[in-house]
């Protein structure tokens, strides 16, 4: 089998019979490595490719041999997993770099940090220099500002209301 035939696989619809002899010589192994990889490369990229392969599979799925001393297989693979105490620690560790990560994302952290920080510059006196020019910007106004002139509205209100 050439690349051109391999090629003509991803096609949808033409040559279904050859499309089903290629993914059957896949499936058995009787394609070299290159045909291999390409026909890999297709499963993953073509949605149509991956159609024709699992016909191909259905029709092959009486031929195929079955799993071979199932019992064995799984003893093995139960082997391959962690033992319980393994898996437990292995958890801890998780909780633990996760827990780490939680208080470095939490929002009080982050609130405590700016507050540090806004303390450590007022300590210097830092913004004491930011607002010395603002006076050259802005004059300062004659009228009183607007939150005393709610407030004496406010208590104003609070005296009618007492008998």
């Amino acid at each position: 089998m050439n690349e051109r035939e391999l090629n003509k696989v991803s096609t949808k619809g033409k040559n279904n019979e050859d499309n089903l002899l290629i993914w059957s010589k896949y499936i058995l192994g009787e394609l070299d490595e290159q045909q291999s990889k390409h026909a890999e490369s297709l499963l993953v990229h073509d949605p149509n490719a991956l159609e024709a392969y699992m016909a191909a599979l259905s029709s092959l799925e009486e031929r195929l041999p079955g799993l071979q001393q199932e019992d064995a297989f799984i003893e093995e693979l139960m082997h391959r997993l962690p033992a319980s105490g393994e898996a437990q620690q292995a958890r801890g560790e998780v909780k633990r770099q996760a827990g780490k990560r939680r208080i470095r994302e939490h929002p009080l952290f982050n609130y405590v940090i700016a507050a540090s920080i806004t303390l450590f510059l007022l300590s210097f006196g830092v913004f004491d220099h930011m607002t010395s020019g603002a006076y050259h910007v802005v004059p300062p106004s004659s009228e009183p500002p607007l939150s005393e002139r709610i407030m004496e509205k406010t208590s104003g209100w609070i005296d009618q209301l007492k008998p």
